[in-house]
């Protein structure tokens, strides 16, 4: 895998040097309302630009998925506490039993999911009905 990667990667890396090389003459960059000039080579623009619009592209997928964020941390809340309605109406090795089979734990008296480094990774094969 490391070898691949370094196979996709030195091509990549030759291939901005040569154009960056290719492309060292000085080109000036006017902004049409203001009377601001800059002169810059081309391939420090193009870089330039190209990392402005990855800058751009990243800060408008997160705000697109901050809808979803925020839904699924009230979802989980929701769940949390219908966790432990459920829980501490139940007897206590009955409630010690879903707390291991939800990865749950107490906190203040009321059960909260853990965190997921916390969390095994085994999943309940037939979770009971009515949770």
């Amino acid at each position: 895998m490391r070898y691949l990667s370094w196979l996709i990667t030195l091509p990549i890396l030759l291939a901005l040097i040569n154009f960056a090389l290719a492309n060292r003459n000085d080109v000036t960059v006017s902004f049409w309302p203001f009377d601001a000039e800059v002169t810059l080579p081309l391939s420090v623009l193009l870089v330039g630009m190209l990392f402005l619009g990855l800058l751009l592209g990243s800060f408008v997928a997160w705000l697109a998925s901050l809808k979803h964020r925020f839904h699924a941390r009230r979802l989980s809340r929701e769940l949390a506490r219908l966790y432990a309605d459920k829980a501490t109406a139940l007897p206590e090795s009955l409630a010690d039993r879903l707390k291991n089979k939800f990865k749950l734990r107490w906190r203040r008296g009321k059960a909260v999911p853990l965190p997921p480094s916390h969390a095994p990774h085994i999943q309940p094969r037939n979770p009971p009905h009515g949770f």
